[in-house]
């Protein structure tokens, strides 16, 4: 799960090294292309013999929001990375735990209780104490386009628990990848710009690192319990900062630092109370 967690925090590194030459969608495209591999091949798994009943749903407009969501997120959490400490981005999109928890009483009809609402309303705090939005220069724009992302995902998630109910997690994950991809792919005629061979190079080794990311915390999910292992999906965290002062001199200041411990903590928490959420689309 820790390596899962390295090859996460490494799409992240290169994504952030990226978006100020290239435009998001373009390298959600890359993310989404490369990971259709994996993603046939987790649909494939136990089967004799690839079929069409491998694909059948009668849920396509589902399948079409769930990848809409998925690649919004993605696209604004690149998108913000620009503007913001990469340890403070990735600590901001765990608020997707508290998002979900918030929608699933509205969208899902879940009951939403006063232990879960107070925990929800501490990890607020950490975002608050993350941003500091008093401290002068501070901006919006990045964090907004984070928290946005954060949102989207929780929306994602929810999508996925609702068709969850007549469809397995292989064929969300294969649409969702496809559509995603599809989407991605036909909005580079609004955005795309021909990358040299470095930058090729690094924008596909962001769809081969999610993608060992993804198979890495499959095994992990099969050795393990996933309420055991969910504190380890927070370790990202921990890379983001060592990457982020390695790389771009960001050092995350005492404040910001119990900020993040607050939103991890309430996201643990959440993740540990209710079946630990599904892994965000990057």
């Amino acid at each position: 799960m820790i390596a899962s967690m390295f090859c996460f925090a490494l799409v992240d590194v290169i994504a952030k090294y990226l978006i100020g030459d290239y435009p998001p969608n373009e390298i959600s495209f890359f993310r989404l292309m490369i990971g259709l591999v994996p993603a046939f091949g987790y649909l494939r798994a136990g089967k004799c013999e690839i079929s069409r009943s491998m694909f059948a749903t009668k849920r396509t407009g589902g399948h079409v929001v769930c990848a809409v969501l998925a690649l919004a997120s993605m696209a604004l959490f690149f998108g913000g990375l620009p503007y913001i400490q990469l340890a403070e981005a990735v600590a901001l999109n765990y608020t997707e735990a508290i998002f979900v928890i918030l929608l699933a009483a509205p969208l899902l009809r879940e009951r939403l209780r006063a232990k879960e609402l107070g925990v929800a309303l501490v990890a607020f705090t950490g975002v608050l104490l993350i941003l500091q939005p008093t401290t002068s220069g501070f901006s919006w724009y990045g964090p907004t386009l984070i928290l946005a992302s954060a949102l989207l995902g929780a929306g994602w998630v929810i999508q996925i628990k609702r068709l969850s109910q007549t469809d397995d997690s292989a064929l969300i994950v294969f649409y969702f990848t496809l559509y995603g991809a599809v989407i991605s792919g036909a909005s580079l005629t609004w955005g795309w710009k021909t990358p040299d061979i470095v930058d090729l190079s690094l924008l596909c080794s962001i769809g081969v690192l999610g993608s060992i990311g993804q198979i890495l915390m499959a095994t992990a999910l099969k050795s393990g319990g996933a309420a055991e292992l969910a504190p380890f999906n927070y370790t990202t965290v921990l890379w983001a900062t060592l990457f982020g002062y390695l790389l771009w001199d960001e050092n995350v200041g005492s404040i910001a630092a119990v900020g993040i411990a607050l939103v991890i903590l309430g996201s643990l928490y959440l993740a540990l109370e209710n079946k630990p959420n599904i892994p965000d689309p990057r």
